[in-house]
C-alpha cells in the first residue's frame, strides 16, 4: 500500500512565512531593541500536529506509513520548511520591514502591540502573520508562530475535516 502523500504536501505547503520579536519579564519589548540592523535565523523548532496526535502517529496510525516512512516524510518537510524559513529581515523606524526568505525578496508593514508581546506584519492583508514574542534583546529574539488549518486530507466529504498545527519557534540574531 502506497501511503496517502496529500497530508504531507498540504504541510509543507501551508507554512510559507516571515517573521520578526519583546522580553520575558513581563515588560514591553522596547522598540528600539526591534529596529536597526538586520535580523538572521539562526534557530528554528518545528512541532506537527493533526488533529489530538503528533504528525508521526497520524502517519502511521492514520494513513498507514512505517514508522521509519513517517520518520523519512517529517524529515522531509522540516527540510523544506527550514529551506523557507532560512533568510534574514530588517524592522524599520517607520514601521516597515525589508525581508529575504527563500521566496525570494519582500517588504511590508509591521507593529508592535501596547505590551510589546505581539509582531504583526502587514496587517489586515491576505500576508498578515502574527507571532508571539518569547524573549527580545538588542541581538538575540525568539518568537512563535503558529498556523492552524482545517483540511479533508482523505478527499472524501463524508469524514470529518482534520485541524492540522504547525508550529515555529525562530530565533532571530542581529
Amino acid at each position: 500500500m502506497t501511503p496517502n502523500l496529500r497530508l504531507p504536501v498540504l504541510i509543507g505547503a501551508l507554512f510559507i512565512l516571515l517573521a520578526g520579536c519583546s522580553s520575558d519579564d513581563g515588560t514591553p519589548a522596547p522598540v528600539s531593541d526591534l529596529v536597526g540592523g538586520t535580523w538572521t535565523v539562526s534557530n528554528v523548532d518545528l512541532v506537527f500536529t493533526v488533529g489530538a496526535q503528533s504528525l508521526k502517529d497520524y502517519l502511521v496510525n492514520v494513513e498507514g506509513y512505517t514508522p521509519e516512512e513517517a520518520d523519512f516524510a517529517i524529515a522531509f518537510f522540516e527540510v523544506l520548511l527550514l529551506d523557507e524559513l532560512d533568510g534574514t529581515i530588517s524592522f524599520n523606524a517607520n514601521n516597515t520591514y525589508n525581508s529575504n526568505f527563500a521566496g525570494g525578496p519582500d517588504d511590508g508593514t509591521w507593529s508592535l502591540s501596547a505590551d510589546g508581546k505581539t509582531l504583526t506584519l502587514d496587517a489586515g492583508t491576505i500576508d498578515e502573520e502574527v507571532a508571539t514574542i518569547n524573549s527580545l534583546t538588542s541581538s538575540n529574539c525568539n518568537l512563535t508562530i503558529s498556523m492552524d488549518e482545517l483540511e479533508d486530507v482523505d478527499d472524501d466529504p463524508s469524514t470529518p475535516d482534520v485541524l492540522i498545527k504547525i508550529e515555529a519557534t525562530l530565533t532571530l540574531t542581529k
